[in-house]
């Protein structure tokens, strides 16, 4: 950024901001706290009144009344206020979400959004993304902003063997404190979901051929809950001990319902959106849960818990 940018972008800060010390500036900047005093200088030769208060604390205020022409965002900077509108969305226990979503919206609704309006699945655990992760994320916002092919080596959870295939981006998910993304598979036929993860994804190139970008809806390609959608199934079950207590204050599956029976035991209902998620939070309770309904789930149950004691006994007789 040139000397010229510079002081513009302290003249926004400015007047968004109000007061800020020299060291905020340079650091927004990032440039030599040195500077800024002759970037001050610069405006006020333009014509612009800047205050300043001395001593350790001591910073710069614009004058309230100074009016200054609209910036444009960069693309980048446009996708980041979508981004922020969709963690909002994924938060509405936020009491200054709405106010926030609505102010962005002002913002973007005079200038021109030409990347995709795509649906992150946000959660509040940051995600650990490595250099090269970070890097194959930015060349998949890429490629779904111009609609271009990405070619992937991947290894996925079903099949073992790494495999090099093409596909078309659509969406890009945070969800659990991982990145995915939802493409369509010209290797499936269909679309299929891929974790940015050095376990699975090892190499990612985008490609100079396009696609033609159909009409698309994430809600038909994931869960209301979760990242994975099967058959929906509901679940009833006895909870028990401190488990109950817990599970009183949690929401698992979609539209859940509970009920005391008694000081220890809790009745709840809710439904899971693949079997397999429903293993896997049942596993999860242990021996303070009994599921009553539906009774093949029961004996699924069963059959995994005699696999994990097998498991565990033959380790102890090696």
């Amino acid at each position: 950024m040139n000397r010229t940018a510079l002081c513009i972008r302290m003249l926004q800060l400015l007047k968004s901001r109000g007061f800020m010390t020299r060291e905020e500036i340079a650091a927004e900047l990032e440039t030599n706290v040195r500077n800024i005093a002759e970037y001050r200088k610069e405006l006020e030769m333009a014509g612009y009144r800047i205050d300043s208060l001395s001593g350790k604390y001591g910073g710069y205020t614009l004058l309230s009344d100074v009016l200054l022409p609209a910036a444009t965002f960069q693309e980048k900077e446009k996708q980041g206020l979508r981004e922020v509108q969709n963690y909002l969305k994924a938060h509405p226990e936020l009491l200054w979400g709405k106010d926030v979503n609505q102010a962005i919206d002002k913002m973007l609704s005079n200038t021109p959004l030409s990347v995709p309006h795509t649906d992150f699945y946000v959660d509040q655990r940051q995600p650990l993304i490595s250099s090269v992760m970070q890097e194959y994320i930015d060349q998949m916002k890429e490629a779904i902003r111009s609609y271009r092919c990405v070619e992937i080596t991947y290894r996925s959870l079903q099949d073992h063997r790494v495999k090099t295939f093409i596909i078309h981006p659509y969406e890009l998910l945070h969800y659990q404190g991982a990145y995915y993304c939802i493409a369509y598979s010209l290797l499936a036929k269909d679309f299929r979901t891929y974790k940015f993860s050095e376990q699975r994804m090892k190499q990612c190139r985008v490609l100079d051929r396009h696609f033609h970008r159909e009409m698309f809806d994430v809600r038909k390609h994931i869960g209301k809950s979760g990242l994975i959608k099967g058959e929906a199934i509901e679940v009833e079950m006895h909870i028990m001990k401190e488990t109950a207590v817990l599970m009183s204050e949690r929401q698992v599956g979609v539209h859940p319902y509970f009920e005391w029976l008694d000081e220890n035991t809790l009745y709840y209902r809710t439904i899971f959106e693949s079997h397999q998620e429903a293993m896997r939070f049942l596993l999860s309770l242990g021996s303070n849960a009994k599921v009553i309904t539906p009774v093949s789930l029961c004996e699924d149950l069963i059959a995994e818990s005699k696999k994990i004691l097998d498991s565990y006994t033959k380790q102890g007789s090696t």
